[in-house]
């Protein structure tokens, strides 16, 4: 983790979105299961909200990311995103004026290639973590906020319709009631979900990616699995709520619908693997 400095102008840009009134905990260390990490728009930081300490992680490589099978795919940890190799060096970023505007600009190097050395499957691949399940459950949130909030062009053309003040009223308490909160996800959602997954995910073939499992399984919720009169995944009301189509999941950062479809299938080739529905495959009820 890096730590910029609270003068640095992405901190002060991070504090300001996200309304953080204290600065850098120099004595804090980031743990991926307890501590929240968000994301700074347009950057490729990722703060804890906690410490203010920044993780630097794209496309391009990171150092947190793990190899998790043999086809040479590297994937953080934190963000779940995929990369072809974590040997991208991070340093100091600067911030950089010119006819663009302002912006931050990564400043590294590439190391020298290095053969990995061969290790086992089980021992190289990364876990789903809380913090990973944590960002797939907000952006199916935000991207459920984005469906139902309308722009302003259409909230006018929809008040344009009225004539009478009594319906003009009633049309703006309509709008403004799609710009409301929704609800959060259960208390405990994200650590039954990282319990379910160390039980079942490393037996997985092929392994997915923990981003891709996490949609699985909640895409498991929104319909329910029961098989044999056992529920093997109850209906849970906020993911059938709030969750996308099964077709829509592909908008969800790091999801490929393929993706999803090989993992829905070995998981349910886990439930039946021995002719019986085994215990450790059935999800905890809420």
């Amino acid at each position: 983790m890096l730590r910029l400095g609270n003068h640095h102008p992405a901190v002060k840009a991070f504090r300001r979105k996200y309304n953080i009134c204290h600065g850098i905990d120099t004595g804090h260390t980031c743990c991926l299961n307890t501590c929240a990490f968000s994301n700074l728009p347009n950057t490729t930081f990722y703060f804890c909200r906690s410490s203010l300490h920044v993780h630097v992680c794209s496309n391009t490589g990171c150092l947190l990311s793990k190899r998790h099978d043999n086809s040479g795919v590297y994937t953080c940890p934190l963000t779940g995103i995929e990369m072809k190799t974590r040997d991208f060096s991070q340093q100091e970023t600067v911030k950089v004026n010119g006819r663009g505007g302002m912006r931050f600009m990564q400043a590294g190097i590439r190391i020298s290639h290095q053969t990995p050395r061969r290790s086992s499957r089980r021992t190289r691949q990364p876990g789903v973590t809380a913090a990973i399940v944590a960002s797939v459950l907000a952006d199916i949130a935000d991207h459920k906020q984005a469906s139902l909030t309308s722009t302003p062009a259409t909230a006018l053309r929809a008040l344009k319709r009225h004539s009478q003040f009594s319906a003009i009223l009633q049309c703006m308490v309509d709008q403004c009631a799609l710009f409301a909160a929704l609800p959060p996800p259960p208390a405990g959602l994200v650590q039954k979900i990282v319990a379910y997954a160390d039980r079942v995910y490393a037996k997985l073939l092929p392994l997915p990616t923990p981003t891709v499992f996490t949609a699985v399984c909640i895409s498991l919720m929104q319909t329910g699995f029961t098989a044999r009169g056992v529920v093997i995944f109850p209906v849970i009301a906020w993911a059938k709520a709030t969750a996308p189509a099964l077709t829509s999941y592909a908008r969800l950062k790091n999801v490929q619908c393929r993706a999803m479809s090989i993992c829905t299938r070995a998981l349910k080739s886990l439930v039946f693997a021995n002719g019986v529905i085994s215990p450790a495959c059935i999800f905890e009820p809420m």
